[in-house]
């Protein structure tokens, strides 16, 4: 018996999603537009870099979640994109709260004055030199709150889109389960059709040297009393 092959291909990542995904999507389509709300934030806060990253996600978002039946084509995608960003936002935090970017250091978090040494160019000496500047404002306020919510976001993202991921992998598993079990009984099948009707079965305790009853219906033996002709 042939077995198509193409029988064979994942069916899970097309068509309608498992109903664990179905569960998911809503969460996820709202983590998304949140994350867009995040990086409009950030822009406006001037954390270009943040921003510019974190885009991606959203931009990737739309494209998975746009269509249910072609999900499963993108949610691995976003799964490794959403933590990508959410290890480059903990390095963002790390490094704000240090004092290497943006603020004076982690007192100035949610504060709106400080002031720290930046170095900057003096084209009049065309070297590099150390001038204090007031660093902190309502922008870097709001970047750091927007900051702090986009790493919540891109961590919910990146965990529902693996769960949404693992249940894909499990309804392939399951289809083509449910697939080789129909192929084994369908050749099991075609073997009988192919061997023909066997011999019939022996009753319990039937003679095999006897000849079958069905051989003898032509020949009934005398049994009565012997005439002679005279």
């Amino acid at each position: 018996m042939v077995v198509p092959v193409g029988g064979l291909a994942p069916t899970g990542t097309l068509g309608p999603p498992p109903e664990e995904v179905l569960r998911l999507l809503p969460a996820l389509k709202a983590t998304v537009v949140a994350l867009t709300v995040m990086v409009i934030g950030e822009f406006i806060a001037t954390y270009y870099q943040e921003a510019i990253s974190e885009l991606l996600t959203p931009l990737l978002g739309l494209i998975a979640l746009r269509d249910a039946s072609q999900t499963g084509q993108c949610i691995l995608c976003l799964a490794l994109l959403a933590g990508f960003n959410c290890i480059s936002d903990i390095t963002s935090l790390v490094l704000i709260l240090s004092g290497e970017r943006y603020i004076a250091g982690a007192k100035y978090f949610f504060s709106t004055e400080c002031s720290g040494k930046v170095r900057v160019y003096d084209p009049t000496t065309q070297s590099m030199k150390v001038e204090v500047r007031e660093l902190c404002s309502w922008q870097t306020v709001l970047g750091n709150s927007v900051l702090i919510c986009a790493l919540i976001l891109e961590f919910l993202c990146c965990k529902w889109s693996i769960k949404a991921f693992r249940a894909y992998q499990a309804d392939n598993l399951n289809a083509m389960d449910a697939m080789l079990g129909d192929a084994e009984r369908m050749d099991r099948m075609d073997r009988m059709d192919r061997m023909g009707p066997g011999p019939t079965p022996m009753a319990e305790g039937e003679d095999r040297s006897r000849p079958p009853a069905s051989a003898a219906q032509g020949f009934v033996p005398f049994s009565g009393q012997g005439q002679r002709l005279s």
